[in-house]
């Protein structure tokens, strides 16, 4: 580019720039001048019973009810997630998640009841908590609390070593 009025070379450029920056200005400031359409109106008829409950062992319960559905959800919340894991364990924490899934309940593993007993189930752990969320139809939630319970209460006694093996290669992989 050749010298503009004395401003040199780069001197030249940088007029070019704030040229183009203040049309840009311009322009977005006229853009600002129209009137912002009002946004649509929303509705949301959510109407859920609310009823909650604490238990002896520190358990809190919480059920919403809404009429409309056709099944029931349970979502189980343990207060344990990645920042509880000791120094050099990372994983543990989803190690547990996968692992209370493989407990022998019965004849078989929790996880297999669930499949049976569920329309949809699955779990995760974040960085604070560690979730199991099943969906089940009203007449199996009996059923579905009896698992979640179990699930607690065999504490990886029933668990055989090379299923731990298994989901432990599972968890290293997920998170590479």
């Amino acid at each position: 580019m050749r010298d503009v009025r004395g401003l040199g070379r780069w001197g030249a450029h940088w007029a070019v720039f704030v040229v183009a920056l203040g049309s840009l200005v311009a322009m977005l400031g006229c853009a600002s001048l129209r009137p912002t359409p009002a946004p649509p109106e929303r509705r949301t008829n959510i109407r859920l019973a609310v009823a909650g409950f604490g238990l002896p062992n520190g358990m809190r319960v919480v059920a919403l009810t809404d009429a409309a559905t056709t099944q029931v959800t349970v979502s189980v919340h343990y207060d344990v997630g990645a920042i509880d894991e000791p120094s050099g364990m990372d994983g543990i924490a989803h190690l547990a998640e996968h692992v209370l899934f493989e407990q022998i309940y019965q004849d078989r593993s929790i996880g297999e009841h669930f499949a049976e007993v569920a329309n949809w189930h699955n779990a995760f752990t974040s960085f604070d908590d560690t979730i199991y969320i099943a969906k089940v139809a009203p007449e199996r939630l009996t059923e579905l609390l009896r698992l979640e319970s179990a699930r607690l209460l065999l504490r990886c006694q029933s668990l055989a070593d090379d299923v731990f093996a298994r989901e432990r290669s599972v968890v290293v992989n997920e998170l590479r």
